[in-house]
């Protein structure tokens, strides 16, 4: 009986090398990606797959396509020719779109400066109060359920100079003013005035993350330090403050994100008026896109703010993850 022919693994009966990688390769690549990407990638594939596609489809393709028309003349529904950069070169000249920034970065800073010093006077304030005292912290909530268009409505109701309550209060009970003050209406005014209607409305998420701060720091830590003579400002200082840090940083974070993108209270409450007083760029890439047809135009301002946005959320995700 003739001994059975040896022939060099991957190749075939003939002599020739079998088409595809030999048995050996694979093994090694298969080990390496193990190493690499960790032991259970290949069932990774379905769930990075689907996330891949569905961030791809809502996400990735609308902002691209968005990117693209930012480089064509797009009246409308109508694309144009392409004209480069000279959107954006427009918008560096254009006074509106440079004050619409200042608006838009007075309005973001103020609005979570306020969000913190309130939600943090309010999470100390109901940490401390006993099991029965929740009930105050759910009716602080109540403004953050309330949807932003019932927000929004309520209060030009409140704020409107002829019938609303805050006239009425300010100049017939408490007497500190002779007349009612057109507070959405007058370029003065209008902008605080939207910021005081941001803080009421994005203040109970911040209390919330703080709070949730506070239930994580241990008790005896503060117990220790009143031992060794620390004041309650001491104690704030060095355990309170440094046992929010990540949350205080995540917290500023989101609400900076959020308020530098908001568009429905604004614009429910002011339109961008009186006089541009409240223009922030999300309502100005609206005029020009969608109110103006000049829908090259209006991405072009959505897209200069797309890097400031884009660096905010990867020191987000830098603390998050």
């Amino acid at each position: 009986m003739a001994a059975p022919s040896r022939r060099p693994l991957g190749t075939t009966a003939t002599g020739y090398r079998a088409a595809g990688p030999t048995p050996i390769a694979s093994r090694r690549w298969f080990k390496w990606s193990q190493r690499v990407l960790g032991r259970d990638w290949p069932t990774a594939y379905l769930f990075v797959g689907l996330t891949v596609i569905l961030l791809g489809t809502i996400k990735a393709y609308p902002f691209l396509r968005a990117l693209w028309y930012s480089f064509h003349s797009v009246v409308g529904f109508k694309v144009g020719a392409f004209v480069g950069l000279d959107n954006y070169i427009a918008l560096l000249g254009d006074d509106r779109f440079t004050r619409a920034i200042g608006v838009t970065l007075t309005f973001t800073a103020v609005s979570v400066v306020l969000k913190i010093a309130l939600g943090m006077s309010a999470s100390l304030l109901l940490h401390n109060l006993p099991r029965r005292g929740s009930i105050f912290g759910g009716l602080l909530l109540v403004p953050y359920v309330v949807p932003e268009v019932v927000r929004a409505l309520a209060w030009r109701m409140i704020l409107d100079p002829l019938f609303g309550g805050l006239n009425y209060i300010l100049v017939n009970v408490l007497g500190v003013m002779s007349k009612g003050q057109p507070w959405l209406s007058d370029p003065r005014t209008a902008l605080p005035s939207v910021i005081m209607v941001n803080v009421w409305a994005g203040t109970p998420f911040m209390i919330i993350l703080l709070l949730a701060g506070l239930k994580g720091i241990d008790a005896e830590q503060y117990d220790a330090a009143s031992v060794d003579g620390a004041g309650r400002w001491r104690r704030f200082l060095h355990i309170t403050l440094p046992g929010l840090r990540y949350v205080l940083i995540v917290g500023a974070l989101l609400a900076g994100i959020a308020t530098f993108n908001g568009f429905t209270l604004v614009y429910l409450l002011t339109s961008g008026g009186p006089f541009g007083a409240t223009r922030m760029y999300p309502i100005l890439a609206f005029e020009y896109a969608v109110a103006g047809f000049r829908t090259s135009a209006g991405i072009s301002v959505a897209m200069m703010a797309a890097p400031f946005m884009l660096c905010l959320s990867l020191v987000l995700a830098r603390y998050m993850l």
